[in-house]
């Protein structure tokens, strides 16, 4: 007589994944503050006392460039402009003395003579007008030789890579906004391991996320690890 064939292990079942929407702090006192953004807050705290009507703030992905923009449109009552921006709004909202923060973001496909005529417009109103982007003026592929000359003309504030302690205050601030926490061992776990940059930052606890909801259990070491992995495999 043939023996019945063991019946296969259970496994703890997945859990189904639902997107929800993540909301992130960006007042103020939610800004988190450390050597390599303390000269970009302090431009933001110090207007209207600018020392130029333009200014430019230039960051790598994910290291606070649209929450200091928050701030400081709240603080100014500014129009802001992410990605994309019609010159005809911006120039019409600076000609009525209106503050604009434009968002330029890899500054690839700029309308450049409608920036152009923005930059003129601002200085000439003194309205004030903050721009930010990813990379240095230099690495812009600018066409506009007029363009050119007025971008490099403005001293950038640079955002510098996080430190050890900034990159756990990011993370604990990261998950605060998911609704979740973890505890100090993982944290300093994950820390010693990713690549010091806000863009690793938000991606892993983006995967934690993730993974711990899949699984549905608390951020682990495992689940910490299983992340880690995951952006390694991701950054190839």
């Amino acid at each position: 007589m043939l023996a019945a064939n063991p019946a296969p292990p259970s496994r703890q079942p997945e859990q189904l994944l639902f997107e929800f929407p993540v909301f992130s702090a960006s007042g103020r006192d939610d800004f988190l503050v450390g050597a390599g953004n303390a000269d970009a807050l302090a431009l933001i705290d110090a207007w209207p006392h600018w020392p130029a009507p333009v200014n430019l703030i230039v960051g790598a992905a994910g290291s606070g460039k649209s929450h200091l923009v928050d701030i400081w449109a709240a603080r100014a009552e500014a129009l802001v402009g992410r990605d994309r921006f019609l010159a005809g709004d911006v120039l019409d909202a600076i000609g009525a003395g209106r503050a604009v923060a434009l968002e330029l973001g890899d500054a690839v496909d700029l309308d450049e003579t409608g920036l152009f005529h923005i930059l003129n417009a601002a200085r000439q109103t003194e309205a004030g007008l903050l721009l930010t982007a990813r990379r240095d003026v230099a690495r812009w592929p600018l066409t506009v030789p007029d363009l050119m000359s007025r971008m490099r003309a403005i001293p950038p504030v640079m955002l510098g890579a996080p430190d050890e302690m900034m990159m756990q205050q990011v993370m604990v601030k990261l998950f605060a906004d998911r609704q979740t926490t973890i505890d100090a061992p993982v944290l300093t776990y994950a820390v010693m391991r990713l690549e010091r940059s806000f863009r690793a930052a938000n991606l892993f606890v983006h995967h934690c996320d993730e993974i711990a909801l899949r699984l549905g259990r608390k951020i682990t070491k495992q689940v910490a690890a299983e992340a880690l992995r995951t952006l390694e495999k991701t950054d190839r």
